[in-house]
């Protein structure tokens, strides 16, 4: 009886379709483009600096939730 061997995953790694506009949220970084209605992995060039899109939150610091 023959081993069976798990089959090899590919990762579809082509470019971007989206060039004729960078990624713009709506809102925050995590919401979808403004211009198309689809997500930042889908544009090739986005507006968001990497800075804005995670920060520390803190469940014990109450004035960081208001």
């Amino acid at each position: 009886m023959a081993q069976n061997r798990p089959r090899e995953v590919t990762h579809d790694e082509t470019p971007s379709d989206i060039t004729d506009h960078p990624f713009s949220p709506k809102g925050e970084w995590f919401t979808l483009c403004s211009h198309c209605n689809l997500a930042e992995s889908a544009h090739r060039d986005t507006t968001v600096e990497p800075r804005q899109r995670f920060h520390y939150f803190s469940d014990d610091n109450p004035e960081e939730i208001e």
